[in-house]
């Protein structure tokens, strides 16, 4: 037995979105899909309901999400399924971290538990994933989600309106008072959303954590 250190405390392979109505908290910023799944899956994981928050963890991560995959990571290695686990941390996107010297580390530490058999599978669904898990495929699902996006006083979906009042919704709870928000503010915020996405993890983020594999 030996001790590998993580910063990991803390198959879907297609995002389709059916009209979804928009939402903000109660500065004006709107509610982003990859953040709701990952709210939703962190529940899940405090609940024990590990494969549910898995599925909320792969649809966040088709959105781009870094946090997501590294969460996905983590649920894996605690069910010392280490081969699949080493795919999640593969597939981070290093230039969105700041601890990617953490992930790195973690990287070669699963790696050597491996054996050659569990290298190769790991490898096979590394390159399946890749596919839809990137960038690019991350910017389109963001744009899916934008398309679909319907707002209150209109049933064009996509269409953002000149003014919008709405209650705001913190930690799942309607506000009680309204805010308004222009058309320049909403559509510069999905503007970012969809073709600057940013998600950095900084280091006060990432828990380091010995993680015991098993060498039977």
């Amino acid at each position: 037995m030996k001790l590998i250190y993580t910063g990991l405390l803390l198959i879907a392979t297609s995002l389709t979105f059916a009209r979804s109505s928009a939402s903000f908290d109660a500065m004006g910023n709107i509610t982003t899909p990859d953040s709701k799944h990952l709210i939703l899956g962190k529940k899940a994981n405090e609940k024990g309901r590990t494969e549910h928050a898995n599925k909320r963890f792969k649809k966040a991560a088709l959105l781009g999400n870094e946090h997501a995959k590294i969460l996905l990571a983590n649920n894996y290695i605690k069910e010392q399924d280490y081969s699949t686990a080493l795919v999640w941390l593969k597939l981070i996107d290093p230039n969105q971290l700041n601890a990617h010297g953490q992930i790195n580390q973690a990287i070669r530490s699963l790696n050597l538990s491996l054996t050659s058999e569990q290298r190769q599978t790991s490898q096979l669904l590394l390159d399946q994933l890749q596919q839809n898990y990137n960038q690019s495929a991350a910017q389109k699902n963001r744009q899916n989600w934008r398309n679909q996006l319907q707002f209150t006083g209109t049933r064009l979906r996509g269409q953002v309106p000149h003014h919008l009042t709405v209650y705001p919704i913190e930690n799942g709870l309607i506000g009680f008072n309204t805010i308004t928000i222009t058309d320049h503010e909403i559509r510069s915020q999905l503007d970012q959303y969809v073709n600057a996405y940013d998600h950095k993890l900084h280091k006060s983020q990432v828990t380091l954590a010995p993680i015991e594999l098993n060498n039977n």
